[in-house]
């Protein structure tokens, strides 16, 4: 069971630092079509997030406080990253951000 709880910590402080980010994109974009799917973007992983929390209440399995503060510190090195790359849309910053999420999204879709 071991694995499990650090398989399902692993998503859920995926999901913590790409909410992290995602809200920064949002209020960067605010009042444009690219801030509007940031929301959208928000809303789907802060529901898939309650269902994975859902799942682990369910299995017994304990939120790992350290994953979720390590995961939202990384956000925070790596937000530094893309903003030297720019924030503007069409921003490496913006290519690299999405790349991110289209990786975390689809990986766990494969796991």
């Amino acid at each position: 069971m071991k694995d499990l709880d650090s398989y399902l910590n692993d998503h859920l402080a995926g999901s913590i630092s790409a909410l992290e980010l995602i809200a920064h994109w949002a209020e960067v974009h605010k009042g444009e079509p690219l801030g509007s799917f940031f929301v959208e973007a928000e809303k789907e992983i802060k529901a898939d997030q309650d269902t994975l929390r859902d799942v682990m209440r369910t299995l017994g399995v304990e939120e790992s406080k350290v994953r979720q503060a390590g995961a939202w510190a990384a956000e925070k090195v790596g937000r530094a990253r893309l903003m030297i790359a720019g924030d503007e849309q069409g921003s490496l910053g913006l290519v690299l951000t999405l790349e991110g999420l289209i990786m975390g999204v689809t990986g766990m879709e494969r796991n």
